[in-house]
């Protein structure tokens, strides 16, 4: 038995050896480009290299995206783990793990092909990503962003629409704000959590709750997707607890007749309406 397990070994890494001396990187890197081009014509990727990964798999070196011609994530490294469905025609099945932003995501996505690919299912988990370093997600919302984003999201495609649910914990950043009342121009936090659900364009904040520097708060409502994404409606409620020292610099800035009255615990109930770009606030 034992040179038969010898022999076994000897075969695996030969072959294993001969993978890697082989491995068609250039043709990986052109197909991987190619296959995003068709999936999303909006996005381009780069690709600096391609290795293989023992024992079935492929990593993709410094992955640049670019969304209609501007700088939008890019990727330190991408591991690719194909799954059994890749055997299937019209389907395709792929594990994953990327270092970005000076954090890291995985997850697994399957694929199906219905005229161009579409996604059939996907989970993403997100560990300590800086959301300033994705300048997509700035350039969108139209104002600047700080912190390190953990979070789970899945997607689940439905009959008329798919859903994803998502929950989202950012940690250690500041929002910046444009409020010409308000002195400051951004708001820091020690830690955001939050809880997601997306319907089409419909998206659906179920719990967001805020702990600050400046203020806590609870907060849900709803937002309409719009293209550009700056212009998507928001309508939110929720009840804010500013830090005394906030409030007292809100109460030089504000006139007295517009400042409600506090309710039970110094809270205050707020609505934010209008657009991602131009959000207006109403205390009550």
């Amino acid at each position: 038995m034992k040179p038969r397990l010898l022999y076994a070994v000897y075969l695996v890494a030969v072959t294993a050896v001969w993978l890697y001396v082989q491995f068609p990187a250039r043709t990986i890197q052109a197909y991987v480009v190619q296959k995003a081009r068709l999936a999303a014509p909006e996005l381009s990727v780069a690709v600096a290299a391609a290795d293989f990964r023992f024992p079935l798999g492929v990593r993709l070196e410094r992955v640049k995206l670019s969304h209609q011609g501007a700088p939008a994530l890019d990727l330190e490294w991408l591991d690719l783990q194909p799954g059994w469905r890749i055997l299937l025609p019209g389907q395709a099945e792929f594990g994953f793990t990327a270092r970005l932003a000076a954090g890291r995501a995985r997850g697994r996505v399957a694929l199906i092909r219905e005229g161009r690919w579409m996604p059939r299912s996907l989970r993403l988990d997100l560990e300590a990503v800086q959301v300033a370093a994705i300048p997509l997600l700035s350039r969108q919302a139209g104002r600047e962003i700080t912190g390190a984003c953990s979070s789970q999201v899945v997607y689940t495609p439905e009959e008329g629409s798919a859903t994803v649910q998502a929950e989202l914990v950012l940690e250690n950043g500041r929002v910046e704000i444009r409020q010409p009342m308000i002195r400051r121009r951004d708001l820091s936090f020690a830690r955001v959590d939050s809880r997601i659900e997306a319907r089409g364009r419909a998206v659906a904040l179920r719990r967001l709750t805020w702990q600050g520097t400046e203020i806590d708060g609870e907060l849900s409502g709803h937002l309409e997707i719009k293209t550009p994404l700056e212009a998507s409606a928001i309508e939110i409620r929720g009840e804010l607890r500013p830090h005394p020292g906030f409030l007292a610099e809100l109460r030089q800035t504000i006139p007295e007749r517009l400042m409600p009255k506090p309710g039970p615990g110094g809270r205050y109930a707020v609505q934010l309406t209008g657009t991602l770009a131009r959000p207006q606030y109403r205390l009550r």
